[in-house]
């Protein structure tokens, strides 16, 4: 299962690398790309986090559990926000 995490966060990453290379006028809207970007590579850290405590409940403290599902959640929220703030900019 984290093979799948793995594998978008190396397409993220790359996608990322590309993007802070390339030069281009730093706007709102590039501002807010880039913060989608670097959220939903921690967002993907969060869900392999997620997807090994779940899988080992008999060695992982339920405390961790709870804490990183919660993280989890969290980053899903700010992406969905910072996906509305994208699209208003480029409609606007």
């Amino acid at each position: 299962m984290i093979r799948m995490e793995i594998a978008l966060f190396l397409v993220l990453a790359f996608v990322a690398y590309v993007y802070f290379s390339a030069g281009r006028k730093v706007t709102l809207l590039h501002r807010v790309f880039s913060v989608l970007l670097i959220a939903m590579m921690i967002h993907l850290l969060f869900d392999a986090a997620t997807i090994y405590t779940v899988n080992h409940l008999d060695t992982v403290p339920l405390f961790l559990n709870d804490l990183l599902h919660r993280f989890f959640i969290g980053t899903m929220v700010l992406i969905v926000y910072l996906f509305y703030q994208y699209i208003a900019i480029l409609v606007e």
